[in-house]
């Protein structure tokens, strides 16, 4: 673990704060991606997007990881972020390095939320 009982730096993110709800269930995964790929992007290359969803209901849960390529943009993200949060419908996100690494995490994590998938859509075309 890193300072304070934070994962160490990584290129993957945990974004906290990503959640619309008034907006229609079927359009906030699409809505808070765009949102978040239009702020992230600026920092680094972002390789992938994903959102936990409940299993019963499909609703979005108030989270998201973004995955970097590299360990100096996703550093350089959270450190701009923590300066100048990005806010989505007034609300600050809560940005900080994840301890999700690898695929099979994402799947553990699933299992733990009691969700059927991650949500993953591709980010950037090269």
């Amino acid at each position: 673990m890193g300072e304070g009982g934070q994962a160490p730096p990584s290129t993957s993110l945990l974004i906290r704060g990503c959640i619309l709800k008034e907006t229609d269930e079927s359009e906030v995964i699409l809505i808070v991606t765009t949102q978040l790929l239009n702020a992230f992007s600026q920092y680094g290359q972002v390789k992938d997007i994903r959102m936990i969803s409940e299993k019963i209901t499909g609703e979005p849960k108030e989270f998201a990881f973004i995955e970097f390529f590299s360990v100096d943009e996703a550093t350089c993200a959270l450190n701009s972020m923590k300066r100048n949060p990005v806010k989505i419908k007034g609300i600050p996100l809560f940005v900080t390095f994840s301890k999700i690494r690898k695929p099979e995490d994402f799947k553990d994590l699933n299992d733990r939320l009691d969700c059927p998938q991650m949500d993953s859509y591709p980010s950037q075309v090269s």
